[in-house]
């Protein structure tokens, strides 16, 4: 055969080869003859991100250093006056009364400068409270609020503790007489109830309870029957200094109020005057 006659039967024989190739045999053929694609790696679950961490929006103040911490119980003011020294600091809880969120207490109040004119060494701290009965205090303990305090990035002073309430605010302070850094209440014109809960925490060695009464008299009184020589002011002092050193020292102290009972809280004049008798220590600065 010549050489032509042999490239042409060499060809056929090839097309007669790949023609006979089962078709599962050419598949495999194929795919081996493209390029390969990369593994995909198997989806890794994403790790659950860490919980947001609360902090503290710092808000401004005339003087010192304030912040509101969001929880899931509502808003916390904090506040540090000029010359806070933590070292040697205390703990003041102001909680509101009804019909008034701490926000709005906050401002309207302008509890900022009248902790600042108080003149204590103390952080102070403002939680959200019950506006009417059918709401629920929002802290059970003053550890579990200084908790929320300290997730929100500041440090808390290890001093001791004292609630001031206005109101329906006492409903609050009612779960914290038994903490131990508890270790005094003023109520303002507070004492609506739970009279021998307060009378009991008035009776523990190293408390001091204040109350103011106007709207809450008679329920003074009925605290009072269990303290004879416990000292009664008819009216509240301008000053510190027209106090008597047995009512400063006093375990249990009653005023008179000459104002009204809103007054108490937004009058800038009684939160003052009745934290400078506490067993805080008084700011340098």
């Amino acid at each position: 055969m010549t050489h032509r006659a042999l490239a042409l039967a060499a060809t056929l024989l090839l097309s007669v080869g790949l023609l006979a190739t089962p078709p599962a045999v050419a598949a495999e053929r194929a795919a081996a003859a493209k390029p390969k694609a990369a593994k995909s790696k198997a989806a890794k679950p994403k790790a659950a991100k860490p919980k947001a961490r609360t902090t503290a929006e710092s808000r401004p103040v005339s003087s010192g250093d304030a912040w509101r911490i969001k929880t899931r119980t509502g808003p916390v003011w904090v506040y540090a006056p000029p010359g806070y020294d933590r070292k040697t600091a205390g703990v003041v809880v102001y909680v509101h009364g009804y019909n008034i969120t701490a926000d709005d207490a906050w401002a309207r109040h302008d509890l900022a400068g009248q902790f600042k004119d108080s003149r204590q060494n103390a952080l102070f701290v403002v939680p959200e409270a019950p506006q009417g009965n059918g709401e629920s205090p929002k802290w059970g303990s003053v550890a579990a609020l200084l908790g929320a305090v300290k997730a929100g990035g500041i440090r808390v002073p290890g001093g001791p503790v004292v609630a001031v309430a206005h109101s329906g605010g006492y409903r609050s302070v009612v779960p914290w007489l038994r903490e131990r850094r508890l270790v005094q209440v003023i109520l303002l014109d507070a004492l609506y109830g739970k009279v021998d809960a307060f009378t009991a925490f008035a009776r523990s060695p190293g408390k001091r309870l204040t109350l103011v009464g106007e709207d809450t008299k008679r329920q003074c009184e009925q605290l009072l029957a269990h303290f004879k020589r416990a000292p009664r002011l008819p009216r509240i002092p301008e000053s510190v200094g027209e106090f008597a050193a047995s009512a400063r020292r006093a375990r249990v102290l009653y005023l008179a109020s000459q104002y009204s009972h809103g007054a108490l809280a937004e009058g800038r004049k009684v939160i003052p005057l009745l934290l400078r008798l506490s067993p805080l220590r008084a700011r340098t600065g």
